[in-house]
């Protein structure tokens, strides 16, 4: 395995919870079945336009975990269409799924702690700014980010 400590996520991509026909973590990773294989949508991400953040909050119940994930994207690497379906995260609830640069890959949220959103065009303010979109994943739950197997 390649521990280069090379940061940064290199690919992003996420589906609905409802999507997921079983999910389960065993030994601190997720296990993931789908209802259909290959529903994944792909999140077009700028480069390093990936910024995960993961706070712990000890409760008397257990620890929670805030995860958000801001994820600057190519408004030209989504059709209309896709972008509609993107919009839909405030109301469905999904999960992400992140690979860094040494090949890991990590998913945020789960089905019954799912990521909610909003999706927001954004335009520069000057020549040297880069316009797009701006996607805001965020949720708490009962785990950190957890490396992901799909049945």
């Amino acid at each position: 395995m390649n521990t280069n400590n090379i940061g940064g996520v290199i690919q992003a991509d996420f589906l609905f919870t409802d999507e997921i026909s079983l999910f389960s973590v065993i030994n601190h990773s997720a296990v993931i079945s789908l209802h259909r294989p290959n529903t994944w949508r792909n999140l077009p991400i700028t480069y390093m336009g990936v910024s995960p953040d993961v706070e712990a909050d000890d409760t008397q119940a257990g620890t929670l975990y805030k995860q958000t994930l801001t994820i600057r994207l190519k408004r030209t690497g989504l059709t209309d269409s896709e972008l509609h379906i993107l919009r839909t995260i405030n109301v469905r609830g999904c999960v992400v799924r992140c690979k860094d640069a040494n090949g890991n890959i990590r998913l945020y949220g789960s089905k019954e702690y799912p990521l909610l959103g909003t999706v927001i065009e954004k335009t520069g303010t000057k020549a040297s700014d880069l316009s797009g979109i701006e996607a805001i994943f965020s949720g708490k739950g009962a785990y950190p980010p957890l490396p992901v197997t799909e049945l």
